[in-house]
């Protein structure tokens, strides 16, 4: 949903018809957003149009009450959402469209813990648990072969379409690598989310990705790009493998970009 303002928006009256509610919560909001509960205080409607700016003086003192009010009332609307059953949470805007499904919208255990811990770390043991589960996932390649080829990696990683309504399901997906990593030096534009992955075989001394020695290094690189919960039980990557997010001959493109002594990534 996109706001603009036309310059001619007239504030509801301050007083609200006596048919007129809000209701609280997920649900609630979702009326006052679609007119089911009346018409807007004047209040509330003021401070729509005048929000609270995070870290910054109230200029106008006129302002001062109905901005703490906005604030305290969006609180209250975060803590009765949290409040109600989770299938009643997100009411349904939401709809199936082309490769977007519901069954994303569905936490397996491992992310339903993750997310009861608000924002706080999980317990050790439950972590540790989560862990072992998802590392019980991993696949491997039939063949033994973990690496593929590292320029078809870079422009996987460089890839950022796929699973959304406007894809096409036979359609490959991307990786999006870039959006969080810094990969190649190569590349000026990168996120900081993750850590840099530049020189990421080199700096773990990977002169051959298929020797013995360096075995541990291409599994741990392999389970982590299958499915990164199993060695993070919160972490915020994408389970690649797990999700079916990239298919193994495309993990094995990645995994050359990294660990390849010949891709841009180790030079």
């Amino acid at each position: 949903m996109s706001a603009r303002s036309s310059g001619n928006f007239r504030s509801p009256p301050s007083k609200l018809a006596s048919s007129s509610r809000i209701m609280l919560g997920s649900n609630g909001m979702r009326d006052i957003l679609t007119g089911k509960s009346g018409q807007l205080p004047g209040l509330f409607s003021l401070t729509v149009q005048n929000p609270p700016q995070g870290g910054e003086a109230v200029k106008n003192p006129a302002l001062d009450g109905p901005q703490r009010a906005f604030q305290d009332f969006r609180k209250l609307l975060v803590s009765q959402s949290f409040a109600e059953p989770q299938e009643q949470r997100l009411p349904l805007p939401f709809r199936e469209q082309g490769d977007a499904k519901l069954e994303r919208l569905v936490l397996d255990a491992s992310n339903q813990a993750c997310s009861d811990a608000q924002d706080k770390s999980v317990d050790e043991k439950l972590a540790k648990s989560i862990e072992e589960a998802n590392l019980k996932t991993v696949k491997f390649p039939a063949d033994g072969k973990l690496i593929g080829n590292w320029a078809e990696g870079e422009k996987i990683a460089q890839n950022g379409r796929g699973l959304t309504w406007t894809d096409k399901a036979a359609d490959a997906n991307g990786g999006s690598c870039y959006n969080c990593h810094q990969i190649s030096k190569t590349e000026l534009s990168y996120g900081s989310i993750g850590p840099s992955l530049y020189n990421y075989g080199k700096l773990r001394g990977v002169t051959d990705p298929t020797a013995v020695a360096t075995k541990h290094i291409v599994d741990y690189t392999w389970g982590k790009l299958w499915n990164s919960k199993a060695y993070n039980a919160c972490s915020g990557m994408p389970r690649f493998g797990h999700a079916n997010i990239l298919t193994m001959e495309q993990i094995k493109d990645v995994m050359a970009l990294l660990l390849d002594p010949k891709s841009p990534v180790n030079q």
